[in-house]
């Protein structure tokens, strides 16, 4: 059934040479909110084939691969687009994460750390008009975002010191949002460390900040009975 759904799309493409790029990219769309990537992705290769510097189609056909576990086949296609945009600092993040799980972590490390370098030069106004597509401003990732993805990449890889420079990057730049999640991540550093002190210390300071993504009740009532003795 899915090969005849399959040679049906290709079909489908065939006859369908008056659509313009932006509205095959909305069907292959339709098509990856139902989980069919393969498929999706045979519109985005009739879309690129016509115009290789299609970003929207490279950024999806690359996050379709990627859920494929294609992992390098996304990554070669975030790399076309920095070829041509090398400003795109969703296009860097997103090679780092697939080079991050093909477990080549000083590769997505460069990423993170290109992707940064090129955030800290951006200045952005983020205003989305209606019918805007394929605006610069939808490949933007913000620099503490990255920065945190960057932290935690080191984090998991045990790089604590490497890890809490960048944290401490998070909380100097005074963004509350992620300040909270910082703090915790360097408690949990130290406390790997079987250093409770300053584990706690950060602990607390993550606390009063009010915001720890990710982290269950479970979890903090464990760090309240750890600080408490």
């Amino acid at each position: 059934m899915k090969k005849i759904f399959i040679i049906l799309i290709t079909i489908l493409i065939s006859c369908d040479k008056l659509k313009t790029d932006k509205e095959l990219y909305f069907e292959a769309t339709k098509l990856e909110n139902e989980r069919y990537f393969k498929e999706a992705n045979l519109i985005h290769n009739e879309i690129l084939k016509k115009n290789a510097y299609f970003r929207p189609s490279l950024i999806n056909r690359g996050a379709n691969k990627s859920e494929l576990k294609n992992y390098k086949g996304a990554i070669l296609d975030y790399k076309r687009i920095i070829k041509f945009d090398n400003k795109n600092t969703l296009a860097f993040s997103n090679i780092a994460n697939n080079y991050l799980k093909l477990n080549l972590n000083d590769s997505a490390i460069f990423y993170f750390s290109k992707a940064i370098n090129v955030a800290k030069k951006q200045k952005l106004i983020f205003i989305e008009y209606n019918g805007d597509f394929d605006k610069d401003f939808q490949y933007y990732v913000e620099i503490n975002e990255l920065r945190l993805e960057k932290a935690l990449a080191l984090h998991k890889m045990k790089e604590f010191k490497k890890a809490e420079s960048v944290f401490k990057e998070i909380i100097d730049s005074k963004n509350r949002i992620l300040d909270g999640t910082s703090y915790y991540q360097i408690g949990k550093s130290y406390e790997y460390l079987k250093d409770t002190v300053n584990a706690c210390l950060n602990y607390r300071k993550a606390m009063n900040n009010g915001i720890i993504s990710g982290v269950e009740i479970n979890e903090l009532v464990r760090i309240n009975k750890i600080c408490e003795e």
